[in-house]
């Protein structure tokens, strides 16, 4: 939420764009399995915030200001659950699309379930 405590004043603008930048460079190295997970640390998000911090310095450590641990995990969540319902509709658009084309086998279905 650092936009929405940069529009409340919580963030200066600079800090914003310093925590933003430091969140996109970090999401691109766990996508390409190299961000370094620190096992002392409690969960992901301290892991992220650590991160953060060392990176940019004392704004890292606004990054979850005004966000209790139960509203971090509820938006954690929130968006898993929201890439797995993409997901399944992506795949049952294939499924349905096999039955309409016609190339929707038995075999095809079989394997279409396994994946």
């Amino acid at each position: 939420m650092p936009r929405l405590s940069a529009s409340a004043g919580i963030l200066a603008a600079d800090e914003f764009e310093m925590i933003a930048r430091g969140l996109r460079e970090i999401e691109n190295e766990i996508a390409a399995d190299k961000f370094v997970w620190d096992q002392s640390l409690e969960d992901v998000h301290m892991n992220i915030e650590a991160a953060l911090t060392k990176r940019i310095g004392p704004a890292g450590a606004k990054l979850h200001t005004g966000r209790s641990r139960n509203d971090q995990i509820a938006l954690d969540l929130r968006l898993y659950v929201r890439e797995e319902i993409d997901e399944i509709i992506t795949r049952f658009i294939e499924f349905s699309d096999a039955f309409a084309t016609g190339s929707a086998s038995p075999k095809n279905i079989e394997c279409q379930i396994a994946r």
